[in-house]
């Protein structure tokens, strides 16, 4: 086979690849040096990774108290000190990042992305197949099994795993609660690690509430759902 030939099979394919969404990139972040990659679908770029800045870090049972609330918190999953440098070491931020609550959510990517409001995830779940009956609604979203095309092909527990089409990634961080679970600590705890990949979107309900959007092992839907600001949820930053 040619060069030339074969130059133009590789220029083709990289065309191909766009057409589809499937541009792809990194980029570091300058305030911590971390590295990030990224994805285009349609035209739309999205962190293919979770978000993991960590300027500082809390145990579970901060931001629980009612003169707490309100504050900026970033958990790592079973990390229950505040060393930001020793939370940095365990597996867990190295593979699922930070969870953040609201209000830190919302200022905590890196210049030039933000946190996704509501309306572009459903630029996004439209994109990918989802009907226009389904769109607004909460709970399960069935409709072109938005979850199964972004879920990552590994980790997710009891055969949950997506086919991740577009190279999206979407994690089983779980999350950090503010003692509505019982188990494993009713005064702020991790849980539903493997289970559960929960998102934080910009789009505020009340002066308590946000929407957030959620994969699961157990679905091959997407769940868009309305939580306090107080949890500990993943973020995927969105491009200005």
């Amino acid at each position: 086979m040619s060069k030339l030939r074969i130059g133009t099979i590789i220029i083709l394919f990289g065309i191909a690849q766009f057409l589809n969404g499937q541009k792809k990139g990194s980029f570091i972040d300058n305030r911590d040096n971390h590295s990030y990659k990224y994805i285009q679908i349609g035209q739309q770029i999205w962190m293919a990774e979770n978000l993991a800045y960590l300027p500082q870090v809390s145990p579970p049972v901060s931001g629980v108290k009612i003169d707490e609330k309100g504050n900026n918190y970033c958990y790592v999953y079973q990390y229950s000190g505040n060393s930001t440098v020793e939370a940095m070491k365990t597996s867990f931020y190295k593979f699922y990042g930070v969870l953040y609550n609201w209000n830190m959510a919302i200022n905590a990517c890196p210049t030039g992305w933000h946190l996704p409001s509501d309306e572009e995830f459903f630029i996004l779940e439209k994109k990918l197949g989802m009907n226009d009956r389904e769109l607004n609604d909460y709970y399960y979203r069935m409709s072109g099994e938005i979850g199964y095309l972004l879920k990552s092909t590994s980790t997710w527990i009891d055969g949950g795993i997506g086919i991740d089409k577009y190279g999206f990634n979407a994690l089983p961080g779980g999350f950090r609660h503010d003692g509505e679970l019982s188990i494993p600590n009713p005064q702020g705890g991790f849980g539903l690690l493997g289970e559960e990949g929960i998102f934080w979107t910009s789009t505020s309900i009340s002066g308590i509430t946000a929407i957030r959007r959620q994969f699961s092992s157990s679905s091959k839907g997407i769940v868009r759902f309305i939580n306090v600001k107080d949890q500990g949820y993943s973020v995927r930053c969105i491009k200005n």
